[in-house]
């Protein structure tokens, strides 16, 4: 049995070739293009012996040159780095050095038998996990300007937030796209009272009072109305990102739908 390791990096990825009999290695580099994927596959095609193939997890890095081993019927073990350094540790009781291919191929070799080649889930389910997590990253991102709304209001114009308890209000984004600062609030507003007016909830006397609100304020007033520009940058950009959760929402509905058990637990959650 050959046991082989590979330690994937952004261009290319290194392989080693471990030869238990002689504890010698061979060591190989390709660069992750197809011609890089067919080379090491044309190697792993011409050894005279079984091989055991384990690959180094390193995010997206390593997803590629996995799945196309798993493609071609090899069966590879995905080993993350912590677990290799204990590994070596554990049989070394010494400090390992950084994680490479020959680490890796050295741990599987340790290991034998008691590892077993990993499997990939379903396409579905792995389009599902990046959505669910580039949503995520859109919601930490709308948080993120919520949270400067928030700040930048209370600085020029905190009486605003006694009418809105969510920032996510679509009166709230709806008048601020309009109307990015006080100033310009106060400048038309006859257009505010019946843009206000105008959604549910919101009825002409409660207009009035907010304008009222705003023109006995607190905040310094700003000669230069530098407040326009932030807020504009800041809706503009929340009223993007929604939109783009929304489309998310769209395709991780799709996948859940075939999935009606997952879908169930999503939502009892």
């Amino acid at each position: 049995m050959l046991y082989i390791g590979i330690d994937v990096s952004v261009d290319n990825f290194h392989v080693a070739i471990y030869y238990p009999d002689s504890e010698s290695f061979k060591l190989l580099s390709f660069p992750q293009s197809r011609n890089g994927f067919d080379d090491f596959k044309s190697i792993l095609l011409s050894l005279d012996d079984e091989v055991s193939i384990a690959l180094e997890v390193a995010g997206s890095y390593s997803h590629n040159p996995f799945s196309f081993l798993k493609n071609h019927n090899f069966n590879v073990i995905l080993l993350c780095p912590y677990a290799v350094k204990n590994i070596l540790k554990a049989f070394s009781k010494s400090k390992t050095d950084s994680i490479d291919a020959k680490n890796i191929a050295l741990s599987l070799c340790l290991l034998g038998g008691n590892l077993k080649p990993s499997c990939t889930p379903p396409y579905d389910i792995l389009s599902l996990r990046k959505l669910v997590r580039f949503r995520a990253s859109l919601t930490t991102s709308l948080s993120n300007l919520q949270k400067q709304l928030r700040n930048a209001l209370r600085y020029n114009m905190p009486e605003i937030l006694k009418f809105f308890k969510t920032l996510s209000s679509r009166v709230l984004i709806s008048l601020l796209s309009n109307y990015p600062s006080r100033k310009q609030i106060l400048s038309r507003e006859k257009e505010v009272i019946k843009l206000l007016s105008s959604f549910k909830k919101w009825s002409e006397e409660k207009a009035r009072r907010f304008i009222h609100e705003l023109k006995h304020s607190i905040a310094t007033t700003d000669p230069y109305d530098s407040e326009a520009p932030i807020l504009s940058s800041i809706v503009i950009q929340m009223k993007e990102i929604r939109e783009h959760i929304e489309k998310i929402d769209e395709q991780i509905n799709k996948i859940l739908s075939i999935y009606p058990k997952i879908q169930y637990r999503l939502y009892q959650a």
